[in-house]
């Protein structure tokens, strides 16, 4: 029988999120039979989801990190039952072209069609992060809504721990291929959507994952949107959060 841990669950399609599904239809606690590892948005995107040791984080757009009740919704999310396939202790990187390509050898080494998350703890001298502001109605794309509504920080010789996941080429049409990184500090105070940052020895956890299940939202709203079109621009925008 397959491991739990080697199964990859997602919340909706990230596809639906770049064109404005902002709905949740799962809460908190159906998210968590998932996986104890994970990543996400919340309802009205009010806030990066960080599900890290079985605990769900929702870092706001004010700068501060909660841990949200469990019947708060979310509309997007992926989860896994974490188990390292292979740890690497001291893992220094300066930047995130250089942290990118560590573990894209992992990637390539292991099955570059697969799906990874990987967990980083340690000692981090830079951490860039954002969040956004709850959205409103009627919902705009999500490349949009940042560029007037996400919430920049910076953090300087930060210990904490980075939730990173992968997904391969062919997953342009439900996710956004390559990595996606989020950051919770040590003292889960702070965090969000990592955009930028450097590790100073930092242990590095690979999980490597080979089953993927979908749940998609039965609603008027996602039922209509037109999902065929081509939003990968928007993502790549909505990812990097450089405007």
């Amino acid at each position: 029988m397959e491991k739990r841990d080697h199964i990859l669950y997602q919340l909706a399609l990230f596809q639906s999120v770049a064109l404005g599904e902002y709905y949740g239809f799962r809460t908190v606690a159906q998210f968590k039979e998932h996986g104890d590892i994970g990543m996400g948005i919340f309802e009205a995107v009010n806030g990066e989801l960080i599900l890290l040791d079985g605990i769900v984080y929702q870092a706001l757009a004010d700068g501060s990190v909660i841990v949200p009740s469990d019947d708060v919704l979310i509309p997007y999310g992926n989860a896994a039952f974490f188990e390292a396939d292979a740890k690497i202790s001291h893992v220094t990187a300066a930047g995130f072209p250089e942290l990118e390509k560590l573990l894209n050898e992992q990637v390539v080494r292991t099955g570059p069609n697969q799906f990874f998350f990987v967990k980083i703890t340690g000692h981090f001298p830079y951490v860039a992060v954002r969040s956004e502001l709850k959205q409103e109605e009627p919902f705009r794309m999500l490349n949009i809504a940042l560029r007037t509504d996400q919430r920049k920080y910076e953090y300087y010789n930060i210990d904490g721990t980075i939730v990173g996941l992968y997904c391969p080429p062919y997953m342009q049409s439900m996710n956004a291929p390559g990595w996606h990184f989020h950051f919770i500090s040590g003292d889960r105070t702070k965090g969000g959507h990592m955009t930028a940052g450097s590790l100073s020895d930092c242990s590095l956890q690979v999980n490597r994952i080979s089953r993927f299940t979908v749940e998609i939202p039965d609603s008027d709203s996602f039922n209509k949107k037109d999902l065929g079109q081509d939003v990968m621009a928007a993502i790549r925008e909505a990812e990097q959060g450089d405007f």
